[in-house]
């Protein structure tokens, strides 16, 4: 941009140089017959003389200035030169604008890039602390699951020592049938009583029936 700048600068002070007064069409100046009097005017001190005197004649046109002449040439080649001049400035004047206008383009596009990678940037952090608490989730019903193994062990446990305790108290009651059977087996009934003491020996000496 800055040596654009000083190209500017170049191409302006080439201008201003150009447009100068020095390169105005140059106009002969009168020639020395002009300012010289012509034969027929009367000489200076006629004037005075008591005859009429003629109106002067109007100055001719100055010549024309020849194609040929070498400050015209340069006079027209300058002139050439300042407005191709002038054409490249505006289109130097027009790429510095379409630079700046890709420039300033460029510039919102990399605001949006940088945009758009703060968004990503976040939605990346948003992913991470979703999976953060999908696992938190996913340890937590993994907590839940073995609290319910934990509690269908117990239930279990708990079934077991129902089971457990139904079963001694079955065998307690057996047990207890079993020896009132045995002690009421090991007691004698009515009638049986007498047969059991005549089949004693007696003290007397008498011997008893059947010995």
């Amino acid at each position: 941009m800055v040596q654009q700048s000083s190209t500017f600068v170049r191409s302006a002070e080439a201008a201003s140089v150009l447009k100068s007064p020095t390169l105005l069409p140059i106009v002969a100046a009168p020639s020395a017959d002009q300012h010289a009097p012509s034969a027929s005017s009367p000489p200076s001190h006629a004037v005075h003389s008591s005859a009429p005197v003629a109106p002067a004649a109007p100055p001719s046109p100055p010549p024309a200035v020849p194609s040929s002449d070498p400050l015209f040439l340069a006079q027209a080649e300058g002139q050439t030169a300042e407005t191709k001049l002038c054409a490249v400035l505006a289109k130097a004047e027009t790429a510095t604008a379409n630079v700046q206008a890709a420039q300033v383009e460029a510039d919102e596009v990399e605001e949006e890039l940088r945009a758009l990678q703060a968004r990503v940037e976040q939605m990346q952090a948003e992913i991470l602390v979703a999976q953060a608490v999908v696992e938190d989730a996913q340890a937590h019903a993994d907590m839940v699951q073995a609290e319910v193994q934990v509690a269908q062990a117990e239930e279990s446990w708990a079934r077991a020592k129902v089971t457990a305790a139904q079963r001694c108290a079955n065998l307690e009651r057996a047990h207890r049938h079993l020896a009132a059977k045995r002690a009421a087996s090991a007691t004698p009934r009515g009638g049986d009583e007498e047969a059991v003491a005549a089949k004693r020996p007696r003290t007397d000496g008498a011997v008893v029936e059947g010995e």
